[in-house]
């Protein structure tokens, strides 16, 4: 089921993105997941059915797969062809870094991982909001 929201993610971030705009959608996604993550902090897995843990998780990997495929999308919109590569091996590098505190964080008691994600989606959301709107080509000094 899992997958299924991964699938639904990737698909309805080209649309979206399309309808409502770059930061729009990139709000949306992360929205969708910081919401998903929440109450799955707040919910206790000792009271609550497995079927509705297992939806807060697809609601939040929904979201995160909706991110992840959008943001794709609008670095190629928004940054220049011949430095694309870079930005995107940037963010592969902050990315990988930021991995290596997976396990410690990992190994905290419920909800502390899922408040430090939600943390982390948060300022990500935030960081959207410095995002160009503009597409490359567009201002007088790019050149050809």
């Amino acid at each position: 089921m899992v997958s299924a929201s991964e699938i639904a993610g990737k698909l309805a971030a080209g649309p979206i993105c399309i309808c409502i705009g770059k930061k729009p959608m990139l709000f949306v996604g992360f929205a969708i997941s910081i919401i998903g993550v929440v109450l799955l902090a707040v919910n206790d897995p000792e009271q609550s059915s497995e079927l509705k843990t297992s939806m807060l998780m697809n609601l939040a990997r929904f979201g995160a797969s909706m991110v992840v495929s959008g943001a794709s999308i609008v670095t190629v919109m928004i940054i220049k062809t011949s430095v694309v590569s870079t930005a995107m091996g940037i963010c592969i590098f902050v990315a990988s870094s930021t991995a290596l505190l997976a396990p410690l964080v990992a190994e905290m008691d419920m909800p502390m991982p899922m408040i430090v994600l939600a943390g982390i989606l948060g300022v990500s959301m935030a960081a959207v909001a410095f995002l160009r709107e503009d597409i490359k080509g567009e201002d007088e000094n790019y050149q050809k």
